[in-house]
C-alpha cells in the first residue's frame, strides 16, 4: 500500500517537475521574468492531473500526452506561431535529454529503487535547468536560431539524431512508443522542413542544366527569325518565367507606380509621427524605418496607423532621453509594426502586464489602449509579442512591441 502511494507520488511529482522545467526554459529562451500567475499554477495542476495517470496504463502514452499538452501550453502563454512554439520545446528536450543521463547515472550506482531514482533524477534536472537558465542568456541563443536558417538546420539535425539514438537504445515493440517517436520526428520536420526549402531554392535552384540549355537554343533560333524588340521581350519573359523569374515585375511603369507608392505611404506615416510627436510636445527622436511596398489585405492603412498612434502614445510617456525606434515592413503577404523605446521598469517587473485592461505607468492608472489594441489585433489572426533587450549603443534596456500579421503558417523570413 504504501509502495503504491510512493508510486503515485512520485508520478505527480515528475510530470509537474516537467512543467516547472519547460516553463523556466520558456521564459528564458523569450526573456520574461518569472512572476506568480494563478491562472499559470492552475495550467500546472491541470497539466499534472491529466498527464500522470495516463503513465499508469502506458509510459510512451504519457509522453504523447505530455508533448501536445506542452505544446498547447507553450501557444496559451508565449503566445507564438507553431513554429517558435516547437523550437522552443525542442530547445527544452535537447537540454533534458542531455542533463538528465548525467544526473541518473551515479543515482542506477547506488541501486535506489526506481522511483526514487526518478523523483531525486527529475529534481536535481530541474535545479539544474534553473541553474543555467539563471546564468546564461538563453534568449540570445533562441534568437540566433530565430534569423539564421544554417544554425537552426544544424541544431535541428543535431537534435534529430539525439533522437534516434534514444529511440535505439530504449527501443520496444509498443505501438505508443512509436506513436512517440513519430510525434517527435513530425514537430522536428515542421522546424525542418522550411528552412531546408529555403536553402534548397536560395542556394541549389531547381533549374536543370539540360532544360536550360535546350531553352536557349530553342529561344535563340525563334530570336533569329524576329527583328521585332517586344517580340524578343515576349521571348525572354517568357522563357524566364519558366525557371521562376517573372520579368514582368521590371516593367517600367509598373515599378514606378510601385515606387510612387512606396514613396507615398512612407512620408504619410512620417507626417503621422510627426503630427504625434508635436501633439504631445515631446523632442524625443523618433528613427522611422519604413518599407510600404504594397496594402496588406488583413488590415487597412488608416488601422494601422491607429495602433502605431497607440505604441506611440506609450513609448513617448516611457522614454527619457534615448531614442524611439520605429520599424513597419508591409507587403501583400506581411504586416510588420515595431516600437522600441527605453525600458526603466522594475526588474521583477512582468512586462506582459502591459496588456492587461487597466494596467499603466502613468500614476491615473487609466492605461486602455495597449488593451484595446491587443484585443484587436489578435482577434485578427495577429502575432503580439513584447520583448525586452539590452541595446548596446545606448547603454539601456528596451522594450519593444510588434505586431505581425503573415500569409502561410509556416513562413520563416527574418523580421
Amino acid at each position: 500500500m504504501t509502495e503504491n502511494v510512493f508510486w503515485w507520488f512520485t508520478q505527480f511529482s515528475v510530470n509537474f517537475l516537467d512543467f516547472v522545467m519547460l516553463y523556466v526554459v520558456m521564459h528564458a529562451l523569450l526573456k520574461q521574468r518569472l512572476t506568480f500567475k494563478i491562472k499559470h499554477l492552475a495550467l500546472a495542476i491541470l497539466y499534472t492531473m491529466i498527464v500522470a495517470p495516463i503513465g499508469y496504463f502506458d509510459n510512451y502514452g504519457l509522453r504523447v500526452a505530455g508533448i501536445l499538452f506542452f505544446i498547447l501550453v507553450v501557444k496559451l502563454i508565449a503566445k507564438r506561431g507553431l513554429s517558435d512554439i516547437v523550437l522552443i520545446y525542442i530547445i527544452f528536450m535537447t537540454m533534458t535529454l542531455l542533463i538528465q543521463p548525467i544526473v541518473l547515472l551515479p543515482l542506477w550506482i547506488f541501486g535506489l529503487n526506481q522511483s526514487v531514482t526518478f523523483l531525486v533524477g527529475q529534481t536535481l534536472t530541474t535545479m539544474v535547468l534553473i541553474l543555467i537558465c539563471t546564468k546564461f542568456k538563453l534568449n540570445q541563443w533562441f534568437y540566433a536560431l530565430q534569423i539564421n536558417a544554417v544554425l537552426k538546420l544544424m541544431f535541428c539535425v543535431v537534435f534529430f539524431l539525439l533522437l534516434i539514438v534514444v529511440f535505439i537504445l530504449n527501443f520496444e515493440y509498443h505501438i505508443t512508443y512509436f506513436i512517440f517517436f513519430t510525434t517527435t520526428i513530425f514537430l522536428t520536420g515542421i522546424t525542418l522542413f522550411p528552412i531546408i526549402t529555403k536553402l534548397y531554392h536560395h542556394s541549389i535552384g531547381m533549374i536543370s542544366v539540360h532544360d536550360l540549355q535546350n531553352s536557349l537554343l530553342s529561344m535563340g533560333i525563334a530570336m533569329e527569325n524576329t527583328d521585332n524588340i517586344e517580340d524578343v521581350r515576349k521571348m525572354i519573359r517568357k522563357h524566364s518565367k519558366k525557371f521562376g523569374m517573372d520579368l514582368s515585375q521590371l516593367d517600367k511603369k509598373k515599378f514606378e507606380d510601385e515606387l510612387n507608392h512606396m514613396q507615398l505611404m512612407a512620408e504619410q506615416v512620417n507626417t503621422f509621427i510627426e503630427v504625434k510627436k508635436e501633439s504631445r510636445n515631446k523632442s524625443t527622436e523618433i528613427i522611422a524605418d519604413i518599407m510600404y511596398h504594397k496594402d496588406y489585405a488583413a488590415v487597412d492603412f488608416e488601422l494601422m496607423l491607429t495602433w502605431l498612434g497607440t505604441l506611440l502614445d506609450n513609448s513617448l510617456d516611457a522614454s527619457i532621453n534615448k531614442p524611439i525606434y520605429v520599424n513597419i515592413t508591409v507587403s501583400t503577404n506581411r504586416l510588420l509594426l515595431k516600437v522600441a523605446n527605453e525600458y526603466t521598469g522594475n526588474e521583477g517587473k512582468d512586462i506582459e502586464v502591459i496588456f492587461e485592461k487597466g494596467y499603466s505607468t502613468k500614476e491615473n492608472g487609466m492605461g486602455i489602449g495597449l488593451h484595446h489594441l491587443y484585443q484587436e489585433a489578435t482577434e485578427k489572426g495577429a502575432e503580439v509579442v513584447v520583448d525586452e533587450y539590452y541595446n548596446e549603443e545606448h547603454h539601456c534596456h528596451y522594450l519593444e512591441i510588434k505586431i505581425y500579421f503573415k500569409k502561410g503558417l509556416y513562413n520563416i523570413n527574418c523580421v
